[in-house]
């Protein structure tokens, strides 16, 4: 029998911030396993040696972040610190965010929002 396992779902406050266009120039860093990890490993991503937020590596970096690694099983990407991203799209039925900490935000007048319900 399967256990109820809580997620989190991810939810724009400001419409645009994860339906939009990819911001330009931003770097494209997607999560490269289907495998539970902390958002701050940055052997998890595509963006490797960087993990995913604003000014990281080099003052004026941007990021358009996916979560989509496809797999077998359910897999969580834990998120415990203060984030900022120019866009996030979940798209693996697999994934789940969840914030454990920190603020997760979007790059300018932009915000994110996070609401758990059990799925």
């Amino acid at each position: 029998m399967r256990g109820t396992h809580e997620r989190w779902v991810v939810v724009s406050a400001v419409h645009g911030v994860l339906v939009g266009s990819a911001a330009i120039g931003a770097i494209n860093a997607s999560w490269v396993a289907p495998v539970d990890g902390n958002w701050t490993n940055p052997t998890a991503w595509s963006s490797n040696p960087a993990f995913p937020n604003m000014d990281q590596p080099n003052p004026g970096d941007l990021y358009n972040v996916t979560i989509g690694a496809e797999g077998a099983t359910p897999y969580t990407v834990s998120l415990g610190t203060d984030i900022i991203v120019s866009r996030l799209s979940i798209s693996s039925n697999l994934a789940t965010l969840q914030q454990i900490g920190g603020t997760l935000g979007g790059e300018g007048r932009s915000s994110l929002s996070l609401i758990s319900c059990m799925c």
